[in-house]
């Protein structure tokens, strides 16, 4: 049984956060497509700043499921310190709802790439990327409870 240095866990941003570093970073990507024709790049810039996106997130939500240890590796101690603390039930409610957000999003982007590669305009595009981060959105703060909760269990 492993025993965890419960200080070393890393601070977990706010829903507003993620969101913020995520489409930051993939509007910043649009930058980086070159191609002389304006309709293959506008579809490759949608479909690297939707990629992009969902890359950031799904990276931010799986690292806070990764760093934070499971239970059953914990040893008989760790694992009543965390049911006294926090409650086992909600700790891992917490991370299997944010385990679940992180795959919707990668689906999400599977869903809104294969979308984009079947669009004829410019305009379905752009409607397309949009959807695809209001759906981002929506995802977060449906799990904002639990990704809250992960942050105030950190501070105990």
């Amino acid at each position: 049984m492993a025993s965890i240095e419960w200080r070393k866990i890393p601070t977990v941003l706010k829903t507003d956060e993620i969101l913020d570093k995520a489409f930051r970073k993939a509007s910043k990507q649009s930058d980086t497509v070159e191609d002389p024709d304006k309709y293959h790049r506008v579809r490759k810039q949608m479909n690297k700043m939707v990629q992009s996106a969902a890359s950031i997130i799904d990276t931010t939500l799986i690292a806070y499921v990764e760093r934070w240890p499971s239970l059953n590796a914990l040893s008989e101690f760790d694992q009543a310190l965390v049911d006294a603390a926090v409650g086992s039930d909600n700790y891992r409610k917490s991370l299997g709802a944010i385990q679940w957000g992180a795959e919707r999003v990668r689906s999400i982007a599977g869903e809104t790439q294969r979308k984009i590669l079947r669009l004829r305009d410019i305009d379905g595009f752009h409607q397309a990327r949009r959807a695809a981060y209001g759906r981002f959105s929506s995802i977060i703060e449906q799990i904002s409870p639990e990704i809250d909760w992960l942050g105030e269990a950190r501070d105990i």
